[in-house]
């Protein structure tokens, strides 16, 4: 019996999410997943329709759907921080957030995913590597073996995360990246487009450049984040 899924927040990689339950299931030759719509706290964005599928409602109205399964579309460097909280207003079981794994995606038999993750498009996850819960590997990113990567981070497009690397939670990697074996990178860090980290990374910064150097401070969530196209990575 295939499970019915709604997307939490609408945008790019909200779209990439419907395409990777369409291409899992196509890959299995059955549906496993059956994508139903979006829920997004976009007052003016209430009964259209997005990727054609219908936005639902806000974030709040998660509970309505008792036989829904929800994966999270949000997680851009802005939003990062705030993630937590806005998985926490849903107020769904963690136990039915799915993992997606896209067909064209390496994940080691020795790695562990935890809910609410996506591995997309030519990404690969090596021996004994793990992903947090609610985690984004964007397309073409690596994470070679050993490295542990926190709760609600994102590694973005092409980025690379060496061996037995610890990242902490709520972190942005940029696109194109690399960071070095055996780094440790905090929590809220966001490390920038390009950069090449060979240092240990703080908590709460940004770093940029080769090699990588702090620019500014982050904060640790912000008040009133909303789930809108604003917070989605595109």
């Amino acid at each position: 019996m295939s499970k019915p899924v709604i997307v939490i927040g609408v945008g790019g990689f909200s779209a990439n999410l419907v395409d990777m339950m369409r291409d899992e299931n196509a890959a299995r030759g059955d549906e496993l997943w059956r994508p139903v719509g979006f829920l997004d706290d976009e007052p003016s964005r209430r009964g259209e329709e997005y990727y054609g599928l219908p936005i639902l409602g806000g974030l709040h109205e998660a509970r309505r759907f008792n036989d829904a399964y929800f994966i999270n579309a949000i997680g851009s460097a802005k939003s990062a921080t705030t993630k937590p909280e806005l998985i926490a207003r849903t107020t769904v079981p963690e136990e039915r957030f799915i993992v997606l794994q896209h067909p064209s995606a390496y994940v080691s038999p020795s790695a562990a995913i935890g809910l609410g993750s996506a591995v997309t498009q030519g990404c690969i996850v090596m021996a004994g590597a793990s992903l947090g819960k609610h985690v984004k590997t964007l397309p073409l990113a690596s994470v070679s073996y050993g490295s542990r990567i926190g709760d609600y981070t994102t590694i973005a497009g092409g980025a690379v995360v060496a061996a037995d690397v610890k990242i902490g939670r709520c972190g942005y990697i940029g696109a194109n990246s690399a960071i070095r074996e055996r780094i440790k990178v905090g929590d809220n860090v966001v490390v920038g487009m390009g950069a090449m980290v060979v240092r240990d990374v703080p908590s709460d910064i940004t770093v940029i450049g080769a090699p990588a150097r702090r620019v500014e401070q982050n904060r640790s969530g912000a008040p009133g984040a909303t789930a809108s196209a604003s917070g989605v990575e595109t």
